[in-house]
């Protein structure tokens, strides 16, 4: 009798603990639900609020669900910063005081977020590479046919931003493309690597000298010998008589940056 009574405790204590696990599942995923409606919300603050909860939570950013929905909030964020942008050009168009907002926070939530999408990222995506092109992020890989792989998916998306109405698009284009020279080396194939060398182009000759500078920058950081006659006759060319001050410095860094390039060749 005692033996039954003893078997029945141990059988009861058993479907309690399932039931508790249960209930425990339960609102796991009642909790993951609203996280992940919270990641859509209209208010930033909110959205920013679920992140880092997701974030502080190792074991969420393991399902597909998740990963989705923090694929969908980096697209969400850079339409968003865009749109600022946009108002922000708009406004100074129109000699009006420009009232975009930036801040270090919200800096470091993007930094944030991006470190924590490179972590499951699949680079081979287009769709996905996409939505970290757009936001600047390195897509160069310490092996040379991973990142001549990466270049190949992540080029009509580049060239998409590299024509776009945003300098933004365009500086963070022609920066990632001589990254992705540079570390691809000679593993490109000749008609990628040509298209590639044509945004660079495109990017010295924009309209907007940020952009150019963006790309001498980029340049005289990570350029190689192959881009020296491309430097060069930007640096020679005339930006005109009328124009600002920044255009004529600009050609004069170019020039700086064919000697670094030579430099930095001379010592590998």
């Amino acid at each position: 009798m005692r033996a039954v009574l003893m078997a029945f405790i141990v059988w009861l204590s058993v479907i309690q603990l399932i039931a508790q696990q249960g209930t425990s599942i339960q609102n796991h995923r009642s909790d993951l639900t609203q996280l992940l409606a919270a990641l859509r919300s209209n208010d930033p603050r909110i959205r920013v609020g679920a992140f880092e909860q997701i974030r502080s939570a190792s074991a969420m950013l393991q399902d597909s669900n998740v990963q989705s929905a923090l694929l969908d909030l980096l697209d969400l964020e850079t339409r968003e910063s865009n749109a600022r942008v946009r108002e922000g050009e708009r406004r100074r168009a129109a000699h009006q005081n420009d009232v975009s907002e930036s801040s270090d926070d919200n800096a470091m939530y993007m930094d944030d977020l991006l470190g924590v999408i490179e972590s499951f990222v699949d680079w081979h995506d287009p769709h996905q590479i996409c939505l970290l092109a757009k936001e600047g992020a390195a897509l160069d890989a310490p092996d040379a046919r991973e990142s001549a792989t990466r270049a190949q998916v992540a080029l009509p998306c580049l060239q998409q931003l590299s024509r776009g109405e945003l300098f933004m698009d365009r500086m963070n284009a022609v920066r990632t493309i001589v990254a992705l020279l540079k570390s691809a080396r000679n593993g490109l194939d000749s008609n990628t690597a040509e298209a590639m060398r044509q945004i660079v182009i495109l990017a010295l000759h924009d309209q907007r000298v940020e952009v150019q500078w963006e790309a001498v920058d980029s340049l005289e950081q990570y350029g190689r010998s192959d881009m020296i006659p491309v430097l060069r006759e930007f640096a020679e060319s005339s930006p005109g008589p009328d124009a600002p001050k920044d255009e004529i410095v600009v050609r004069k860094n170019a020039a700086h940056a064919i000697t670094a390039i030579q430099q930095r060749e001379a010592q590998q």
